[in-house]
């Protein structure tokens, strides 16, 4: 075993780092003594993405959602182990230590449906560690087009619903609170050909968890067409604001990212993220770089640009 293997597994933020980017395999008894609901097993579903992952918490209260998928794990060095109810990260090296953690079960809030509209919470959010993602609505005008970004698993696994009753994300909103410490809610929309970017669609929800709850709202929208749409974000209440270019190289952005390439067009996302950074207050403007879709070179790159403008760079693995 190498320094540099006990080192990340004795630094919570390292090893958090290495599992998502290397996966974590589960395997045997492990896997069969994991936690999980009859409808989702394991591992929670991602609103965005196609594979499974497991919520751990690390040493430190660092939370970490890891992917298990055998398939895009098998050559990870990282397995969970356990011992009864005691769980373990550690190495294949034979004098590896183990690093304690705790396996976080999906919330149980997934299998149980809204009271208005009887859609499963399951379809309309995620939940990990504090931090809640609801799609009021998936539908986005590219899904279904050669401008789908490549990468987006939206309709794959859940079908299409247009926006929901505001009372449906209410109710969402307190359930999950009922079960986690959620301090963020997080709405996104996709693009629906609107001038505004599709934040329109989620003001009555905004205001509603703003009357509800004392929490923070983050918005995940398409940039609109003009600044005085990101002025009205912020009127609504929303607290941050993500116009997710998604990779940095432009000729990457095009290809993978066709349909918001080719509409929207990279100059006007970084208009509109240099624009939010005078309206949100300091750190409230996110633009995610998928880790992974590009050359790290590029993806770093992306990231000091962006925090010269006053942008922080979320890295999705």
């Amino acid at each position: 075993m190498t320094l540099a293997v006990a080192q990340i597994l004795a630094h919570p933020g390292f090893l958090k780092l290495e599992l998502m980017r290397r996966g974590l395999r589960v395997e045997g008894d492990s896997l069969a003594a994991l936690p999980g609901t009859p409808r989702f097993g394991a591992t929670g579903h991602a609103l965005f993405g196609s594979a499974g992952d497991l919520d751990l918490e690390l040493p430190r209260g660092t939370f970490a959602t890891v992917p298990i998928e055998p398939r895009l794990v098998e050559r990870s060095p990282y397995r969970l182990v356990h011992d009864g109810d005691v769980w373990a990260v550690t190495a294949d090296a034979a004098d590896a230590p183990r690093t304690r953690v705790k396996v976080v079960p999906p919330s149980s809030f997934f299998a149980q449906r809204t009271a208005e509209s009887g859609v499963p919470f399951g379809q309309i959010g995620t939940v990990h560690g504090p931090y809640l993602a609801l799609s009021p609505t998936n539908r986005c005008q590219f899904l279904a087009t050669s401008d789908r970004c490549r990468f987006c698993g939206v309709g794959q696994k859940v079908a299409a619903h247009d926006a929901l009753p505001v009372d449906d994300i209410v109710e969402a909103v307190r359930v999950a609170r009922a079960e986690h410490d959620v301090n963020m809610v997080h709405l996104s929309v996709g693009w629906l050909g609107t001038d505004d970017g599709g934040v329109q669609v989620l003001e009555p929800y905004i205001a509603a968890i703003k009357r509800h709850f004392d929490i923070l709202v983050a918005v995940d929208a398409l940039p609109p067409k003009d600044d005085g749409w990101i002025d009205r974000t912020y009127g609504m209440g929303a607290d941050a604001i993500s116009y997710n270019l998604e990779l940095w190289d432009p000729a990457l952005f095009a290809q993978i990212c066709p349909g918001p390439a080719r509409v929207i067009g990279r100059e006007r996302f970084l208009e509109a993220l240099g624009y939010a950074t005078t309206v949100f207050p300091s750190g409230g403007v996110n633009c995610h770089l998928i880790v992974g879709l590009e050359p790290l070179a590029s993806t770093r790159a992306g990231m000091e640009a962006l925090a010269r403008m006053g942008v922080v760079p979320v890295l999705p693995v």
